[in-house]
């Protein structure tokens, strides 16, 4: 399995991590809640990183979301529609929004 292909330090900090871990909270745990968190955490790292370009962390997943390879907005385009309907992205957005606000 996964466990017996991972290294063997890797493996023991795995099995130790999951010694207390039952399997009534494997079973009920959201992985997809999971992953969508650590992406938008990835996202906002993203446009830290890339001193506030908020817009190509929003493309990115506006494309992600809606399983297409590229999206392509003119710089001009609005992209309120599309923040509308697609939850990571609206996410990324709010929580830019709030970091600006608590910065006056």
């Amino acid at each position: 399995g996964p466990l017996r292909d991972a290294p063997g330090r890797a493996r023991r900090k795995l099995r130790k991590a999951l010694s207390s871990v039952s399997i009534a909270d494997l079973e009920t745990f959201d992985l997809a809640g999971w992953r969508r968190e650590i992406e938008l955490h990835a996202l906002a790292i993203a446009v830290d990183v890339t001193g506030g370009a908020l817009r190509p962390a929003l493309l990115y997943a506006l494309a992600d979301a809606s399983d297409q390879a590229s999206l392509e907005f003119g710089d001009d385009v609005d992209l309120s529609p599309w923040l509308e309907s697609e939850a990571p992205a609206t996410r990324l957005f709010e929580r830019a929004l709030h970091a600006w606000l608590d910065t006056f």
